[in-house]
């Protein structure tokens, strides 16, 4: 078994002003930062299939790491990549697991952060960076961000206030895509949904390179919309197809394919209504009338002055891992550097009003990810102001 460890390398940039102002809600620390010097792994895609988010997450951890540091904790991250491959995670979780350590942060993908559920059930504590895994409660797994099904939910009741009733689905044939399927028919039967219905749907494999057959039949079945998911080069396939069998509708996808690259790459065939339905404001315009918690504000304004620093625009990829870094670290800085993994676990099972940029996190209410449908809300590409707009509240309801 390869072992790939990269150490964060070393930065110049001050942070002076972003350790002066509080990120989030420290009331929630103990008080004193870490200063013993605390090394994390981080297991993530840096190569293979899903490496288009691996390494995004990697930038995230390092800018954190700085941010961090910056603010007087003493933590370090190593990283493991899993290859995007289920056996290599397992591989390194059983390592991780032999050499003692306490919590693992990712990997990146459903795919291989399921494997590694039944090695950590009596520790480490883990921490995927996949919203669509469901940990069982009490728990050492817990979850990035808000549920994928919350997040479907939302873009549904967006669609819903606007007319938008008849559904295309098309989705890929991996664990991501199954699970969005089955939660799209489960979520429809729900009596808030009465009236919308999936009038064509299909599947395809990610390694397809094209779904024009599949979206003609949709064409046919009249959609008011299309939910597209699939991630990275499968959600480009469905863009070009739709652009060649004429089917201009509202289109819905996955925020991780809310990239500039994934935008810059597809301008010339993206949908003319694009949206995307987001546990989070990052990368986004705020209309004046979206009222965030303040708290939630300064987490998104920190957060984006630390990536300012660096020349990096942050977008949906860099979502995931930065609220989960923050609130391990939280729990080491009230558990201690030398807590065991039950403690950490503790820690977070029972956290409450912990302000990150995805929103309050309240793990009682939320177990094993602390955020629900309240948190999420809806952008939209604007090609013209080449970034996200928010279009609706939290919760889903659109402006206006």
């Amino acid at each position: 078994m390869q072992r790939h460890i990269l150490t964060a390398c070393a930065s110049t940039i001050a942070f002076i002003l972003l350790a002066l102002a509080p990120f989030g809600d420290r009331g929630e620390r103990a008080g004193a930062a870490i200063g013993k010097p605390t090394t994390i792994p981080v297991m993530l895609s840096l190569t293979g299939s899903a490496a288009f988010l691996g390494k995004q997450e990697q930038r995230v951890f390092d800018i954190a790491q700085q941010f961090l540091q910056s603010r007087g904790d003493q933590v370090h991250f190593t990283y493991y990549d899993d290859t995007s491959s289920p056996q290599v995670a397992v591989q390194l979780a059983n390592q991780l697991l032999t050499e003692g350590a306490r919590v693992v942060l990712g990997p990146t993908l459903r795919a291989t952060c399921a494997p590694l559920v039944p090695i950590v059930k009596s520790g480490p504590l883990n921490f995927c960076l996949s919203p669509t895994l469901q940990p069982a409660p009490g728990s050492f797994v817990f979850d990035a961000g808000t549920e994928t099904w919350d997040l479907d939910r939302v873009a549904l009741r967006y669609a819903q206030e606007r007319g938008w009733k008849r559904i295309g689905l098309l989705a890929t044939t991996d664990a991501s895509g199954l699970d969005a399927v089955k939660g799209y028919h489960e979520i429809l039967q729900e009596p808030e949904f009465k009236g919308m219905t999936i009038v064509a749907e299909s599947t395809f494999s990610p390694t397809d390179i094209s779904v024009v057959a599949e979206l003609s039949s949709m064409k046919a079945a009249n959609p008011d919309l299309v939910l597209g998911w699939a991630s990275g080069a499968p959600v480009a396939t469905i863009f070009r197809g739709l652009r060649e069998v004429g089917l201009n509708v509202p289109v819905f996808t996955a925020y991780s394919n809310m990239t500039y690259t994934q935008m810059e790459s597809a301008a010339a065939y993206l949908p003319s209504q694009l949206y995307f339905p987001v546990p989070s404001a990052v990368g986004s315009r705020r209309p004046r009338g979206l009222n965030l918690d303040p708290k939630v504000e300064r987490a998104l304004r920190d957060f984006e002055a630390a990536f300012a620093t660096t020349g990096h625009r942050p977008d949906g990829g860099d979502l995931s891992a930065w609220d989960p870094i923050l609130l391990v670290v939280n729990a080491l800085d009230r558990a201690g550097p030398d807590a065991t993994s039950e403690q950490l676990r503790n820690e977070l099972a029972h956290l409450r009003n912990f302000a990150g940029i995805n929103g309050i996190y309240d793990f009682e209410k939320h177990p094993q990810r602390g955020l629900g449908p309240e948190n999420a809300l809806v952008t939209e590409w604007s090609p013209g102001a080449k970034t996200w707009v928010v279009v609706s509240r939290p919760g889903g309801k659109p402006f206006g």
